[in-house]
């Protein structure tokens, strides 16, 4: 089943780190504006909840810095 999903057109691969965050078919949210107000500096996260890249890093003071 995952070789045909795969081979979908537009498909995309998950990460290591995506593949370890999700946990009964859902992500860990992983959004800066959740994950920066608690997270040390150099955490990645992103900007956008919905985008599929890491795009943003948490600055250790609760903000972050966008990529």
């Amino acid at each position: 089943m995952l070789k045909k999903i795969s081979k979908l057109e537009g498909a995309q691969g998950l990460s290591k780190d995506d593949q370890k965050a999700i946990k009964g078919g859902m992500l860990k949210p992983t959004s800066c504006a959740t994950v920066c107000p608690t997270a040390s500096a150099g955490v990645r996260c992103r900007v956008h909840p919905l985008c599929p890249l890491y795009d943003g890093i948490c600055d250790g003071q609760g903000g972050y810095i966008p990529l």
